[in-house]
């Protein structure tokens, strides 16, 4: 996988076309490319490596929010790995960013290219298998996407997103609604502290260009540029305005983006001047996804209009959506989306679907969290208890105790090593399983909660049970009440992190 064109070694071509990924490409043979590395441990730049302790914590959040976009009936989604790049380059990707799918044997490229968000290869998907679906037709998509660019602090060339997208023939403001209420639940369940939703609209963030003459064939282009300003960038983002757009200077150009500078309430917002009937009806239907969002149960005080939102990717048309993390915006958006009614027909002309989709940025969303302490990091594991026993005489109850839970549906971990408690309680404080069951004897069973602090040197929380039964009925007690997820990081520790 590669972002530009591999060195080629010196090679002859082969006499014959050979079939590369179901695609006919042509074939060199010769000597193989040099891909030794001088540190195997290193990691390469602009990709994750995260630590077991992290990577339990991604995982379980992929868990958390799978619960919640099912919750809100959407269907899970399996796409393709790769697609073709030219399909990726329609939409708005741009040829440098996007990962090339190369061969092993001696690099040459095949025509597929690594997918640069989830939306694409959905739009793909949805445009070949169409009449197999009933519309409107909701899914979810937790998977990797790929970006050839410059790496940096919370921009990765591979990154996790969460996908939710309901794509119909027909679809009204409530799909829009519940996209972005669904990404604003699951942002919750993962613990993130109260964010700021930022909205827009396509026609209302157009009407200001068509205020200062820009025409529509350079919209697009307007549109991605504003889309960079930063607090601290203003003249980086007119010099690229006045470049890609010649019938403006620079005095129009700041004129445009303080034009377009409201942060407020949408209900605080007017326009300057008399505008499109298309702007109004973009402008009213924010409103309305605000007016159904509150009934949904979200306080809409979270909800700020953005005219200067405007998305980098050029398939959308209508709503806009960003989140971010009050006073923590210098990490960037954490959760973003909005309507694209046309995507879907890039791929088939004659299949007309309207769709709206969000993304919480997992990966990005990691980071911020963790540098904000507000993770728990104490745990390398999914086991919620542990079940070891004192000496080999005790495997077979210990093997029934797990066997128990399980069924039960407790995530157990059976000590799979030689007995000794010493070592058993090293493993569970390790790997920051919160309780652990030991079987000493016929009549006794042990029950620590981990989580506890010890009281004095010698003292630790514990129950003994005097038989398997009563042992595991007070372990499911514990599921049905919620509290086998508990960790080494008090819940008071993370909510002092979120109120700072």
């Amino acid at each position: 996988m590669t972002a530009v064109n591999l060195p080629r070694p010196e090679v002859r071509p082969a006499p014959q076309e050979e079939s590369e990924f179901g695609e006919i490409v042509s074939s060199q043979r010769g000597e193989r490319p040099d891909y030794s590395i001088n540190n195997r441990l290193g990691t390469p730049s602009g990709f994750t490596n995260y630590t077991p302790q992290e990577a339990t914590c991604v995982i379980d959040w992929k868990a958390k929010l799978l619960e919640v976009f099912k919750t809100y009936g959407y269907t899970g989604i399996d796409t393709s790995p790769v697609e073709y790049a030219e399909n990726l380059q329609l939409t708005g990707g741009l040829d440098k960013q996007i990962f090339g799918v190369s061969r092993l044997q001696d690099g040459t490229l095949t025509k597929f290219g690594l997918p640069f968000d989830r939306t694409v290869p959905m739009a793909i998907y949805l445009a070949k298998h169409h009449l197999q679906m009933t519309f409107p037709y909701s899914r979810y998509d937790i998977d990797w996407s790929w970006r050839g660019e410059t790496a940096k602090a919370g921009r990765y060339r591979a990154f996790i997103q969460a996908d939710v997208d309901t794509v119909a023939p027909e679809i009204s403001a409530l799909a829009d609604a519940q996209c972005i209420v669904t990404l604003i639940m699951g942002l919750e369940r993962l613990g993130v502290p109260k964010c700021n939703v930022f909205l827009n609209h396509v026609d209302v963030a157009k009407s200001f260009l068509n205020d200062v003459g820009i025409p529509s064939d350079k919209q697009n282009d307007a549109l991605r540029a504003i889309d960079k300003l930063k607090p601290d960038n203003e003249d980086d983002v007119v010099a690229e305005l006045v470049a890609n757009v010649p019938e403006i200077n620079e005095d129009t150009a700041r004129d445009l983006l303080k034009s377009m500078s409201y942060r407020g309430p949408l209900s605080g917002f007017k326009f300057s001047k008399e505008t499109s009937v298309e702007a109004k009806a973009g402008l009213a239907h924010l409103r309305e996804i605000e007016k159904i969002a509150q009934g949904m149960g979200i306080d809409t005080s979270i909800f700020q209009f953005a005219p200067n939102l405007t998305r980098g990717l050029n398939y959308y048309t209508g709503v806009l959506f960003e989140t971010f993390m009050p006073g923590r915006e210098q990490y960037g958006s954490i959760a973003s989306g909005g309507r694209y009614d046309k995507l879907v027909e890039m791929f088939n002309p004659n299949l007309h679907l309207k769709g709206v989709g969000g993304s919480i940025g997992l990966t990005r969303l990691f980071d911020v969290m963790k540098a904000e302490n507000l993770v728990d990091l104490t745990k390398q594991t999914t086991a919620q208890v542990f079940v070891g026993y004192r000496t080999k005489d005790e495997l077979q109850a210990a093997i029934q105790v797990a066997a128990a839970l399980r069924e039960r549906g407790v995530y157990t971990e059976l000590h799979l090593n030689v007995p000794k408690v010493k070592k058993e309680l090293k493993i569970v404080d390790g790997k920051g399983i919160p309780f652990a069951l030991l079987v000493m004897n016929q009549d006794e069973i042990v029950l620590k909660e981990t989580f506890k602090k010890k009281t004095t040197e010698k003292q630790t929380d514990q129950l003994t049970f005097t038989s398997i039964e009563d042992a595991v009925a007070h372990i499911e007690r514990l599921k049905n009440e919620g509290l086998l997820d508990r960790s080494q990081k008090s819940q008071t520790e993370i909510e002092e992190c979120k109120e700072q």
